[in-house]
């Protein structure tokens, strides 16, 4: 008992300096990295295997990430865990706020940003679509319908300490255990403010750390797309969830966690001394790029505020690197290879489906300006509705008078993944399709 009082101990002073401090700690991954090796020290050497296994990977397969004319894109299935008390209703986020998430979160690993026009023109070269999106998981780990958000109702009313004991991520202490990891991208939402401010706002695990509690958590108050929310400023629009995604699939914070002679593994990324922490002075330049770093030819560009790796306010914040990129694709294609084929976005929309996707044909695939729709003659729908990944339908088409195919047009569609959904009074079916113009 004394051995856990002072365990506990020192965790609490640990957040009485970081909280008074002047500066936010935005990001606790490394807390939880470093509490997940004091736990289980074997942790390092997986860590180093999964390391090797992407570095190889990437050695051996890059130019597969260039297709021509057509690029490769994951889409990764995700399931926001909301844990919230009773007692305290704003913890239990709308829908709207996870959708508004998601939509970040799309935007910007496909650079559709609407604010990649504020890249600085000489680092502008180095940004990137990094090619996955992410969908709302439609098919619960036990087969059945969801909608990808999991609402669980406890007793607990805050988790500040769960960057170290990863309360939320467990049932035992308050929270939910993760959905399969292999097949769902599990992302926590709920309270880990301390005595009214932020200790931290998210944290994620990197590839390779205990599986048990794979997925990222994110503070309630800095979910979302919500820039009237004057309290979460300047972290009110989405970008920890970003941040925090980057850790999940490899990433390192730009500055290397250390100083200028630390690394975060990328080569286009400019070294830094230190988090920008929450500020956007663009002119900053706290490293001697030109001599520490032969890929810059002599040039000694400023820091790369404008990072989603960095802790730069997330106004400030627009863009990945291709290195950056690259070494995502390196651990989705490793480590986490298993999401490339999980089915967990493509099962069905409703309990009472009863004719499989497989049975539906659409082409082109992928489609360009028009899709057609094709369907055995024994069933007769009366819609056809395309909905895009967070569950917005888009367009609407009566087809009561169609038999077993039906042709729309996508002009107004943009680039991505979405879903033909075919419905009548007694069922409905979906399939994923993909438009590529």
């Amino acid at each position: 008992m004394k051995k856990l009082n002072t365990v506990f101990f020192a965790l609490f002073c640990c957040l009485c300096s970081v909280i008074s401090a002047q500066t936010l700690e935005k990001c606790g991954t490394m807390h939880n990295y470093n509490q997940l090796l004091n736990d289980n020290p074997s942790i390092s050497i997986n860590r180093l295997a999964v390391e090797q296994a992407a570095n190889n990977w990437l050695a051996n397969n890059k130019s597969k990430l260039y297709t021509t004319g057509k690029k490769t894109v994951a889409t990764i299935p995700v399931v926001f865990h909301v844990v919230y008390s009773p007692s305290i209703p704003d913890q239990n986020v709308p829908d709207s706020i996870i959708y508004s998430q998601l939509r970040v979160m799309n935007e910007d690993y496909r650079r559709t940003n609407p604010d990649t026009v504020n890249t600085r023109p000489e680092i502008d070269s180095l940004a990137t679509d990094v090619q996955i999106e992410f969908c709302l998981a439609n098919v619960d780990p036990n087969g059945n319908f969801t909608t990808g958000i999991n609402r669980v109702s406890t007793s607990t009313t805050n988790f500040a300490f769960s960057p170290f004991n990863n309360a939320v991520k467990k049932t035992a202490s308050g929270g939910v255990d993760p959905w399969t990891v292999t097949d769902y991208l599990n992302i926590w939402v709920c309270d880990m403010y301390f005595n009214g401010s932020p200790f931290v706002l998210g944290y994620a695990q990197f590839p390779g750390d205990d599986p048990t509690t794979d997925g990222l958590v994110l503070t309630y108050q800095h979910t979302g797309y919500r820039p009237w929310d004057s309290n979460a400023s300047p972290a009110n629009l989405g970008r920890t969830a970003s941040h925090e995604i980057g850790h999940y699939f490899g990433l390192r914070h730009i500055w290397g966690d250390g100083d200028c002679d630390s690394t975060d593994y990328v080569t286009d990324t400019p070294k830094a001394a230190a988090a920008s922490q929450q500020i956007c002075t663009l002119t900053n330049n706290t490293c001697d790029d030109a001599i520490a770093e032969p890929y810059w030819n002599g040039w000694d560009p400023f820091d790369m505020l404008e990072n989603y790796m960095d802790y730069s306010t997330d106004a400030c914040m627009n863009m990945f690197t291709n290195g950056q990129r690259d070494r995502m694709w390196s651990f989705l294609n490793t480590d986490r290879v298993s999401l490339l084929s999980s089915t967990k976005c493509d099962g069905p929309s409703f309990v009472n489906e009863i004719l499989p996707s497989n049975s539906i044909i659409v082409y082109p695939a992928p489609a360009t300006s028009q899709i057609t729709v094709e369907w055995p003659g024994e069933f007769h729908f009366e819609t056809l509705k395309i909905v895009d990944m967070v569950g917005k339908t888009l367009k609407t088409y009566s087809i009561s008078n169609a038999y077993a195919k039906y042709s729309v047009s996508t002009d107004e569609l943009a680039n991505g993944v979405f879903f033909i959904r075919l419905e009548n009074k007694s069922m409905v079916t979906t399939k994923k399709i993909l438009i590529s113009k």
